[in-house]
């Protein structure tokens, strides 16, 4: 029983946030598609390794709703390149 107690805490500690495989796997395919169409309209950053995945899909989001033709938008964003993750998440939304 102790074994069986280590090999799950070693397991979990291993995938803390217990995601499926299929759904990282949908997860990924889903940002490639996700990038690959920012690319196509025109994001470049999109396809840069060194920007992380969270600016990648919500700097094309910003890039995109500013470049929507007949619109105008006032947008004040402060960007900071080492941001917690709360912080993140209230830029997201």
């Amino acid at each position: 029983k102790n074994n069986k107690q280590m090999f799950v805490r070693k397991t979990v500690a291993r995938n803390e946030d217990q995601t499926s495989r299929e759904e990282r796997e949908l997860q990924e395919r889903k940002f490639r598609d996700i990038t690959n169409y920012l690319v196509c309209a025109g994001y470049f950053r999109a396809r840069d390794p060194g920007v992380s995945a969270f600016d990648k899909v919500v700097g094309g989001a910003c890039w995109a709703i500013t470049h929507i033709h007949n619109t105008w938008l006032d947008v004040d964003v402060v960007f900071r390149g080492t941001s917690t993750t709360g912080q993140n998440i209230k830029l997201a939304e």
